[in-house]
C-alpha cells in the first residue's frame, strides 16, 4: 500500500530530514518534495492523491506566508487532506478553522512519529 506524502518545505536540510524521518516511520511512506509554491501547486495538480501535507508558512524570502495561501487553496477545492503545519512560528488561527494539525520546528523524530501515527494512522 503506498502512503504518498507531500512536504512543502524551502529549506533542503529540512525537507530532507522529513524524508528520512518519514521513511524510517513506514517503507510504504512515498515522501515528495516541493521548495516553494510553484513546485507544490504543480504537485498537487499532477492528480497525484496524497495521504498527508506537511506544510511550512514562509517558503523563501519572497513567499512569506505562502503556505497559508495553499492551505487555502488546497481547502477551496474541497480537499480534507491532513495537513501539518511546520512552522518555528505562531500557529495560525485559520489553520485550526481548517483542521491543521501543529507541528513546531525545531522537531524531533519522536514528533514526527506521533503526527504520522495521529493523522495517517500508521503504526509507529
Amino acid at each position: 500500500m503506498s502512503l504518498p506524502v507531500l512536504v512543502v518545505e524551502d529549506c533542503e536540510a529540512v525537507g530532507l530530514v522529513l524524508e528520512r524521518l518519514l521513511a524510517n516511520i513506514d517503507e510504504d511512506i512515498t515522501v515528495h518534495i516541493a521548495r516553494n509554491s510553484a513546485d507544490a501547486r504543480q504537485f498537487l495538480k499532477s492528480g497525484n492523491s496524497f495521504c498527508a501535507i506537511f506544510l511550512d508558512n514562509d517558503l523563501g524570502p519572497n513567499e512569506e506566508g505562502a503556505g497559508m495561501q495553499l492551505l487555502e487553496e488546497v481547502r477551496e477545492t474541497g480537499s480534507d487532506v491532513p495537513v501539518i503545519w511546520i512552522s518555528g512560528s505562531e500557529f495560525p488561527k485559520k489553520c485550526c478553522d481548517y483542521g491543521v494539525t501543529q507541528m513546531c520546528k525545531p522537531f524531533c523524530p519522536d514528533d514526527v512519529a506521533k503526527t504520522v501515527a495521529q493523522v495517517i494512522g500508521v503504526v509507529v
